[in-house]
């Protein structure tokens, strides 16, 4: 139970009602004011408290005033015998609960097995749900809470491994164990993550993922449990050497290893659609800052335009009253001649750079980059459910036909349909496509994936067999129509639309109220917020009426509550899809960003954001205690990011570390580092604050002030001997 209490909780929680007073009026003492707290305690919790401590102090000062007995009397209230399981069980009665028995327990396992364990994977977790649950029976918990969860999890643990076997080939088992000895080095390789982005690394993740496909794992080996579950299992295996599989009994160890080699799979493709966007940006880049720098030497070797340019400059500078015949032609060599020249080779510049860029292109792509085409289209199947980008999959499908072809066949069959509009922009038509109408085939692929890397970050693409890239649909919760209200019960939000809209609205009216207010007083506000003079309040409805103060600083257009309303239910979708980690913001964020019409449910999250947005503002503005503790917030956490400049640092702001998991670890170990040092400012800081003088010295304002967020005192250079059997002299209580 927690263990701070707001005056106003403690009448609520606390406060014995007419039937409580018939429960206690009989007793006198340590045991009325004992049983008292004993029965609020079961009326919140559900459970008895297991020992005194439990009780929030400032619920036993509030019991007992309402008890008229001196608090310091609890102390005599007897914990264990026959006078405390009399009042147990004239709580249990009063409240219609009842002992459990071993049968309940049974049952309660086989429920945290079946309904709990797949959702939830720490014993924390486990023994919340247990002791809700008994509650909802009117079961008072059994004192084998440990025991039922540990039950419930190795009854779950069974059946989950049970199902994954009978979903594994025998072949597929087979490969499995031989994976989980780590003989042939590949267990060490799926779990490693790409390396730098180049050709070669993409070549060699479409290995991995051929060998890691040929395990014969089932796309729907784990269906019915949820990514969550999976993940952990996942995370096991990656931080399980051999012999820790070995130590597992064979259910176990082939669960485990299937859930790696499952969960890698699907990471590895997704790996391997970011390697190829990234590839595909690098190739256009790195073209284009070639045929800058060439026309840059050009420029200055061969044309000289910039002593022209400056020659013309430098005599507009001497006579800015004459005319450019009188002042600038006789500037230029050539005079009239050369300023005409020089403007019509500006014009052709355009379509000379892009045709330079062309052909860095398809130079740099020919003999290197277009060897990974035919291999990444073998590995990684593309779908589209959008019908308008059927020209580039079935360019796609065009280029899979003549993987195998080799390279020296320069073009297409003359009878073959290749898809041209949709595909090939204006500017490559005659790279790709001669007089006679025969079109090459390396100029054709590179305008085939310039369209499809950008499909694929749009989500108008996806690929079958990825996680972040998959089909966008799969993104949102597929139970959300059937649990609709557990979904809404976990954002705690209303079912029903007005009734969240009422309530934004009202925030909305009295934020705006009080910040009328504020400036009606006369306040002179210095906010650190960004931007604050351009941000605009905006009215709930278009009729509501705007404090003459506040003039100019309300957007005229009220807040679209209609398209919210509508798309209430989407959004509530997405955030449940986010909450759990179903989908990632990034990929929901490129799906509602696409080029052309602004999705119906991006629009409504707008508004949404508008109507949150000025309610803070309002709010922001119209309370100093907000600013403070907002720039108090900033402030601490500003200084605490200055100091892992100096405690832990990569370079230009890079975590180092060849892979994903380095980096994870190079994170964690900063995450310890930086608790560690707060643990021993704290036992500093309450070293200094038991001097009596340094009590009465401080003000309530130096207090607040206070902060473990400092590294002066830590040595960040040479060397540092530790003696871990010598504690820290720092005038404590062990």
């Amino acid at each position: 139970m927690r263990r701070e209490w707001e005056p106003e909780e403690l009448i609520a929680a606390w406060t014995l009602l007419d039937g409580d007073w018939e429960l206690v009026g009989n007793k006198t003492g340590a045991t009325r004011l004992g049983f008292g707290l004993m029965l609020k305690f079961f009326e919140q919790e559900g459970r008895f408290p297991r020992h005194v401590g439990e009780l929030p102090k400032a619920a036993v000062d509030y019991m007992a005033g309402q008890v008229k007995v001196e608090p310091a009397l609890l102390a005599e209230y007897d914990w264990s015998g026959r006078s405390i399981e009399r009042h147990r069980a004239q709580v249990r009665d009063a409240l219609g609960f009842r002992e459990s028995t071993r049968a309940d327990e049974d049952v309660l396992a086989e429920w945290l097995a079946d309904t709990i364990c797949p959702m939830v994977f720490t014993d924390e977790g486990l023994r919340a749900a247990l002791l809700r649950r008994c509650r909802t029976l009117k079961i008072e918990p059994p004192g084998r809470v440990d025991r039922i969860v540990g039950a419930g999890r190795a009854r779950f643990e069974r059946e989950f491994c049970l199902h994954v076997l009978n979903g594994l080939s025998a072949d597929s088992a087979r490969s499995l164990w031989e994976l989980a000895t780590g003989e042939d080095g590949f267990l060490l390789e799926l779990k490693s993550d790409p390396g730098r982005l180049g050709l070669e690394t993409l070549l060699e993740e479409i290995v991995k993922l051929r060998r890691a496909k040929a395990l014969g794992l089932a796309v729907d080996l784990f269906g019915g449990y949820s990514d969550r579950l999976v993940g952990s299992w996942r995370a096991r295996a990656m931080a399980s050497h051999p012999s820790d599989f070995a130590a597992n009994q064979p259910p176990i160890r082939l669960t485990l290893v299937a859930a790696l080699a499952w969960s890698r799979t699907t990471e590895i493709t997704d790996a391997l659609v970011d390697l190829f966007i990234g590839l595909v940006s690098k190739i256009n880049t790195r073209a284009e800052r070639k045929v800058e720098r060439a026309i840059e030497a050009e420029a200055k070797k061969v044309h000289r335009k910039t002593e022209k340019l400056f020659s013309i400059a430098e005599a507009s500078l001497r006579a800015p009253e004459g005319t450019v015949r009188q002042v600038v032609f006789p500037a230029v060599p050539g005079g009239e001649a050369t300023l005409q020249a020089l403007v019509a080779e500006a014009k052709a510049d355009a379509r000379a750079y892009k045709a330079r860029v062309r052909t860095v292109l398809t130079s740099s792509y020919t003999p290197y980059y277009r060897r990974m085409l035919p291999k990444l289209l073998a590995a990684i199947e593309f779908k589209c459910n959008n019908t308008a980008y059927r020209p580039v999959m079935d360019a796609v499908d065009l280029l899979q036909r003549y993987a195998d072809i080799p390279n020296t066949t320069r073009h297409y069959d003359a009878g073959e349909n290749v898809p041209i509009q949709g595909v090939v922009p204006d500017g490559w038509l005659e790279a790709v496509v001669d007089d006679n109408g025969v079109i090459e085939r390396a100029s054709y692929e590179l305008c085939v994936i310039v369209p499809l890397k950008d499909a694929l970050r749009r989500r108008e693409i996806y690929v079958a067999g990825a996680r972040r890239w998959r089909n966008p649909e799969e993104d949102l919760p597929a139970d959300f129509e059937d649990n609709r209200d557990v979904h809404y019960e976990n954002l705690r939000q209303p079912l029903d639309s007005s009734v969240f809209i009422a309530t934004l609205k009202e925030a909305m009216r009295a934020s705006m109220a009080a910040c009328g207010r504020a400036i009606l007083l006369g306040f002179k506000l210095l906010p650190r917020m960004k931007n604050i003079a351009r941000q605009k309040l905006v009215k709930a409805d278009a009729d509501d009426q705007v404090p003459s103060c506040l003039t100019g600083m309300v957007a005229d257009k009220p807040i679209n509550w209609e398209i919210i309303a509508q798309q209430y239910d989407q959004m509530v979708k997405y955030a449940t899809a986010l909450r759990p980690g179903t989908a990632e913001a990034e990929q929901v964020l490129r799906r509602f960003t696409r080029s052309g019409p602004k999705h119906p449910t991006y629009k409504a999250i707008e508004e949404l954001g508008k109507a949150v947005k000025s309610v803070f503002v309002a709010e922001y503005v119209a309370s100093q205690e907000l600013r403070r503790e907002i720039h108090e917030g900033l402030q601490v956490v500003e200084n605490w990011n200055s100091a892992n400049t100096d405690l832990f640092y990569g370079s230009a702001g890079t975590i180092p570390g060849s892979d994903k998991e380095h980096q994870e670890v190079s994170m964690l170990s900063l995450h310890l580092l930086q608790s560690a040092l707060v643990f021993i400012n704290t036992l500093l800081v309450q070293s200094v604050l038991k001097d009596p003088a340094w009590q009465k010295r401080l003000t309530d304002a130096d207090k607040r002030g206070l902060s473990p967020l400092f590294w002066s005192n830590a040595n960040l250079y040479g060397s540092i001997d530790i003696d871990m059997g010598r504690r820290l002299d720092l005038g404590l209580a062990a």
